[in-house]
């Protein structure tokens, strides 16, 4: 069986929206692990409707984008101009306007942008909702203890549960 074959997308009506769908899709990114590197948001594996971070080589995007082309005006020196059809990536890549960002960072609850750092933070995996939680109380106390027995935190009395509570709570 062959895999499903998923359409190219047609180029938008201008460059403006052009360049605004490619940063809604890519970012270049000047550091991660001491490299340059192209964010982009790809349907999760686990959840296609759930985009996550991708990143990739200039190679690799510049393949990507090899087949897909932009025609850009070039002065010709007497003048004017003559079309020129370039790949797609390598005009997002030249263009003055690309997302670009210094670096990445994790801040929950964060903007999406931090001292010129992308947040990859995107939200709760899931949302929070009252339900009978026995079954994990009793796994944290199995593994944290033999039973809820009191221990003392920063001088208070507390339970286990109450220890891990605070220590989530006081990482944040």
């Amino acid at each position: 069986m062959l895999p499903a074959v998923v359409p190219t997308p047609p180029l938008p009506a201008s460059w403006d929206d052009a360049i605004e769908a490619m940063n809604n899709r890519h970012a270049i990114i000047d550091n991660v692990g001491g490299k340059s590197v192209i964010a982009g948001w790809e349907p999760s594996p686990l959840d296609p409707a759930k985009l996550v971070v991708v990143f990739q080589s200039k190679e690799s995007f510049l393949l990507r984008y090899s087949n897909r082309y932009a025609t850009v005006d070039v002065a010709d020196g007497k003048g004017s101009s003559q079309q020129r059809l370039i790949p797609l990536g390598n005009w997002w890549l030249s263009h003055r306007l690309r997302r670009q960002h210094r670096g990445i960072t994790f801040l929950p609850d964060g903007p999406k942008v931090v001292n010129q750092c992308l947040n990859l933070w995107q939200g709760w995996g899931v949302e929070p909702k009252a339900g009978e939680w026995s079954l994990i109380r009793e796994h944290i106390n199995t593994v944290l203890a033999s039973d809820n027995a009191a221990s003392t935190f920063l001088g208070m009395k507390t339970s286990r549960i109450g220890l891990l509570v605070r220590l989530i709570d006081q990482a944040w």
